[in-house]
């Protein structure tokens, strides 16, 4: 009597049922061939060998023929001797007429996907256990199946299939019985005797594994898959075993049957590569970069650090496609370029790079790295691959033109330090020009008093050497701050003086002026000053006062300087020119295209200077 058990696992409950039925006799096929059609991914199945029975519908669904088959049910005597090009119902005439067959008849006509686990029995005896889904795709409907544990009919405690390892039984919480195989796989890795209290689960703590063990026991649960891990004691290396846990019946008892293969190596490939991967996500992180690797005409999706190169959402990473992210934002021109690496690789020698400038799905400014290596299968061409990486340059990129603005910037400084230094040599060599030609008219003045002439060429250079020191002081080469200048050379004046009581006000705006102009205009004011030490207060003890007035009216300069001392007699002296200060103050505001007078006032000196900041002339 052949048993089949078959458990469909759904989201809510798990629905069992059993079919039962004498052991067929193997008949010979029905020489009728059915017309059968190529199905897809036939070579993907057959290289990756997988088990599947592969089906056509036959009569809408009310039927279906075998285009492809499992081996796995063959040990069991289901099939005839073939069962292709055949129909399901005429091979398999009591699955075909049980609940199975609407499973098959449901994916087709309604698209839906069953997942079952099936069990197989001869005489009460566990021959074979598969989990199987069931699905339509293309019009053909497919059954997967995986094999979990089959025995051969002569030894029951022998495994024939060759990807099972080992088998041990439990009873008892007490391990009864193990085959050779796990016997040989301990001595091997030098793990020593397992008891019951040594297995370990991937995914499950003592009690629940406790719990799990009372299911099976009581046959509550028929199957429980997952991994038991060991350690040995010597080497101190880890073994992983995948296994399925089943309640059978030998002689009347219940024993939990445990059928392991090693999957060791396959576990640390996944363990390294997880480490590979996390190493490599960090990677990405820090050096802002993501990966795409895949057959030329169907790349893989980048890497997820993509998100965060190009600044996508997070409430929208859901709806922007990994595969076609870059692409969406890129230039025409880019798109093109990559297009064309694509169908003529040897064109660019098979390497692509290129910086791409984006505008990020958050709308900021990015500049990427495009690095595309063309891998070409020179068998079959259609395997040839494309490696890229896409880096984060934007700090980069920003840092560089910043640097090449900044290089930029000191060039023209230096250019213009340059011009400016040629600017104070020829400055220097004028104003040495001057001071000589108020030395030689000075001695023309004075020439019965040479000391006198000594004096005034001194004033001069000192004067005209705070102007230089206030223009290196200055953040510009080009003109000095006029407020700054003329305090200290009043302060100083006064100071080398021998008329300690008089008093200095000061009203003086921040005005910058030019070299040209401030040289004539500092003279000015040093003549103007002496006259005030040397006239204004003739008497050594006399206290007096001095005021000092500078403002900006639009673009011409108001100066006003005033004493209470004793004055002149004579307004019109700035035409008279037989005096050497009022000549040199008259030659000096010519110079600057300025204006000069006498205002009256009841007391002292009051002279006004008026002249343009930039230098026009100032016309009557």
């Amino acid at each position: 009597m052949i048993t089949i058990k078959i458990i469909e696992k759904n989201d809510e409950e798990n629905e069992e049922y059993t079919l039962e039925f004498p052991k067929p006799n193997l008949v010979k096929p029905s020489s009728i061939k059915y017309l059968t059609p190529e199905f897809p991914k036939k070579r993907l199945i057959e290289e990756l060998g997988i088990s599947a029975n592969i089906l056509s519908p036959y009569l809408e669904g009310e039927d279906f023929i075998f285009i492809h088959k499992s081996k796995m049910w063959e040990g069991i005597d289901l099939y005839p001797y073939d069962v292709l090009s055949q129909r399901f119902k005429e091979v398999l005439p009591n699955m075909g007429n049980s609940k199975y067959f609407t499973y098959l008849k449901d994916a087709y006509t309604n698209g839906k996907v069953t997942d079952l686990i099936i069990s197989f029995y001869h005489n009460n005896h566990l021959y074979l256990q598969e989990k199987q889904k069931i699905y339509a795709e293309k019009g053909l409907v497919f059954i997967i199946c995986e094999n979990i544990y089959s025995i051969s009919n002569q030894n029951y405690f022998k495994p024939n299939n060759d990807d099972v390892q080992c088998v041990f039984w439990v009873k008892d919480k007490k391990i009864v019985k193990r085959n050779n195989a796990i016997l040989e796989f301990h001595e091997k890795y030098n793990i020593g005797p397992t008891n019951f209290e040594d297995l370990h689960f991937r995914n499950l703590n003592h009690e629940e594994w406790l719990n799990i063990y009372d299911k099976l026991m009581n046959k509550d649960l028929n199957l429980y898959e997952d991994e038991i891990v060991y350690h040995s004691l010597f080497t101190h290396e880890f073994f992983y075993f995948k296994v399925y846990l089943t309640p059978i019946t030998v002689k009347g008892e219940i024993l939990i049957q445990f059928t392991c293969f090693d999957i060791s190596n396959i576990r640390r490939s996944e363990l390294k590569a997880e480490s590979y991967k996390r190493d490599l996500d960090l990677v990405q992180e820090s050096s802002r970069f993501a990966i795409r690797y895949g057959p030329v005409n169907d790349l893989n999706d980048w890497s997820p650090m993509i998100y965060d190169i190009l600044e996508v959402p997070q409430d929208n990473r859901a709806n922007v496609s990994l595969d076609s992210i870059l692409y969406n934002i890129i230039s025409d021109n880019h798109k093109k370029a990559l297009n064309d690496f694509k169908l003529n690789p040897e064109k660019y020698d098979y390497l692509f790079n290129v910086y791409v400038p984006v505008k990020s799905y958050s709308g900021n400014d990015k500049f990427l790295s495009y690095h595309a290596v063309y891998m070409k299968d020179l068998e079959d061409d259609s395997k040839s691959r494309i490696s890229s990486i896409l880096q984060d340059f934007s700090e980069i990129h920003e840092s560089d033109e910043e640097l090449k603005r900044s290089n930029e910037k000191l060039s023209e400084l230096l250019n213009e330090k340059g011009l400016l230094l040629k600017g104070v040599h020829h400055q220097v060599k004028d104003n040495l020009q001057i001071i000589l030609s108020l030395l030689n008219l000075d001695m023309r003045y004075n020439k019965g008093n040479p000391l006198e002439t000594l004096i005034n060429t001194k004033g001069y250079i000192q004067t005209i050497s705070l102007m230089h020191e206030k223009t290196y002081e200055s953040s510009s080469l080009n003109g000095v701050n006029i407020h700054h200048y003329l305090e200290d050379l009043s302060k100083r004046l006064l100071l080398n003086s021998n008329k300690p009581n008089i008093n200095l006000h000061l009203k003086i705006e921040d005005i910058e002026l030019p070299n040209d102009i401030i040289i004539p205009f500092s003279l000015i004011l040093n003549i103007l000053i002496e006259n005030v030490i040397k006239y204004a207060f003739p008497n050594h003890n006399d206290e007096g006062n001095l005021w000092i007035n500078l403002r900006l009216n639009e673009e011409d300069i108001i100066f006003n300087i005033q004493d209470d001392g004793v004055g002149l007699s004579d307004s019109n002296v700035f035409s008279d020119l037989s005096s050497l200060g009022f000549t040199l103050i008259q030659t000096l505001t010519h110079q600057i295209g300025g204006k000069i007078s006498v205002i009256p006032s009841y007391n002292g000196l009051h002279v006004r200077l008026v002249f343009n900041k930039n230098g026009v002339v100032y016309e009557d």
